[in-house]
């Protein structure tokens, strides 16, 4: 029994089903399959009263063709079950009329079907509402002018007209209380997909308000920057052609060297970020003592890198899943970061770097005693083409490319630092399976 009202429950809803038409299609369903159920005792008793009588079995004729309203929706025809639903409901009632008479006060159950008629459409078929409610009417002046004209095919005695009044007015209360529940459950539902569809659109301006904004800033940015290093080779290379001396053209060739290196990185950080925004994640095993110290041996011959203490702890006890092409840019970037602005005029350069996994993501943390962030820079750091400090060479990407990249990675990362104390960057990683 449990598996056909189940079955009937969800009759004509599939995988392929629409979000907004679930919830009036199982509404529909549910609350054609309950009264159904409900009208049953009517039945049984109907049989008791009446041994001699076939109405019983009439009435039961009345509740499966009531409950017909699934076989429609499994049919995919839901808004025929929904109208069949209100007028199989009709139907019942001038039955009902016709049998008992109007002492009964059956009458109230039309009143009813007015209810189903805008609770089964929602409002959002008005001239369907009000034909149908028309139809409802003229169904109803029909049964009194039948009542009027013929009577009650049954001569109730008082005490059966109360205990049938009794039935129909518990039948309604309880038709309008079911109503009323699935239809504000089909209410709920639906405010809660707009309002899932009006956050989405929210997003989706909020991430193209951004998008338009960074790409104007970008334009503008990559033709400065692109074009900074370009002027100065043709510079330079003007200045080759008037000079003799090979000394000074070497020198003149090192600065060239210089303005096409940070042509180059330039070009490899947009390269990087296009596809960070295009690309999805790769899965890979990831074992961290390796990367970082693949990466610290490419810096090894860089800016002073030599002088700087790198201490590097890693506790791996578990094996970590992750986009291992996009971990190796953003750790590149930190840790070439942490060497780039370290403070050599100190006693002593030092750059931690620790990771600890466990089985729900990796916690990074690159601390360095460098010369610091100062707090009004900080919020800003991660935006596009930022430079906080003019006196060191850089493309403003790096940093903008590493948070990118955490998030896309659902990662978080959190920046602490103090002016010529320290930095620290501390990440958190999920693992990825």
């Amino acid at each position: 029994m449990k598996n056909f009202i189940h079955a009937t429950i969800n009759a004509g809803i599939d995988d392929q089903t629409p979000r907004h038409d679930v919830m009036e299609i199982r509404a529909t369903n549910m609350m054609t399959t309950y009264l159904s159920l409900l009208v049953l005792p009517l039945v049984v008793y109907s049989k008791i009263e009446f041994p001699t009588e076939s109405y019983w079995l009439q009435l039961l004729g009345m509740v499966a063709l009531y409950g017909l309203s699934p076989v429609f929706n499994h049919l995919r025809h839901h808004n025929v079950a929904r109208s069949f639903s209100v007028y199989a409901g009709a139907v019942a009632v001038f039955w009902g009329t016709w049998v008992f008479g109007f002492e009964t006060g059956i009458q109230f159950l039309f009143f009813i079907n007015v209810v189903n008629a805008f609770m089964s459409f929602h409002f959002a078929h008005k001239w369907k509402v009000t034909v149908i409610v028309l139809s409802i009417l003229l169904i109803y002046l029909l049964s009194w002018y039948n009542y009027e004209i013929n009577g009650p095919q049954l001569k109730l005695n008082q005490e059966q007209t109360k205990q049938w009044s009794l039935f129909f007015w518990i039948i309604g209360f309880a038709a309008l209380l079911i109503y009323s529940y699935f239809s504000i459950q089909v209410v709920r539902g639906k405010s809660r997909i707009l309002l899932q569809h009006q956050t989405t659109l929210e997003n989706q301006n909020e991430a193209l308000t951004k998008a338009n904004k960074e790409l104007d800033y970008f334009f503008y940015a990559v033709s400065h920057d692109l074009r900074s290093p370009l002027t100065s080779v043709l510079g330079l290379i003007e200045l080759m052609k008037m000079e003799n001396d090979p000394t000074q053209i070497n020198n003149y060739l090192s600065l060239q060297e210089s303005s096409i290196k940070k042509m180059n990185d330039f070009i490899f950080d947009i390269i990087h970020i296009a596809k960070n925004a295009r690309q999805e994640l790769e899965v890979d095993s990831i074992t961290f003592s390796s990367i970082i110290q693949d990466i610290i041996a490419q810096h090894e011959f860089n800016d002073d890198s030599q002088q700087i203490e790198k201490i590097v702890t890693v506790d791996q006890k578990n094996e970590f899943f992750g986009d291992a092409t996009r971990l190796k840019i953003v750790l590149n970037n930190l840790i070439s970061n942490a060497i780039h602005y370290s403070n050599l005029t100190q006693e002593k350069s030092i750059i931690k770097i620790s990771v600890v996994t466990n089985l729900n993501e990796a916690i990074i943390k690159i601390w360095d005693n460098g010369i610091g962030i100062p707090k009004e820079f900080q919020q800003k750091v991660f935006d596009m083409f930022f430079r906080g400090n003019n006196e060191k060479p850089g493309t403003g990407l790096g940093l903008y490319m590493v948070h990118e990249i955490i998030h896309k990675m659902n990662g978080t990362i959190e920046l602490k630092s103090e002016l010529n104390h320290f930095t620290e960057f501390i990440l958190h990683i999920p693992q990825k399976k």
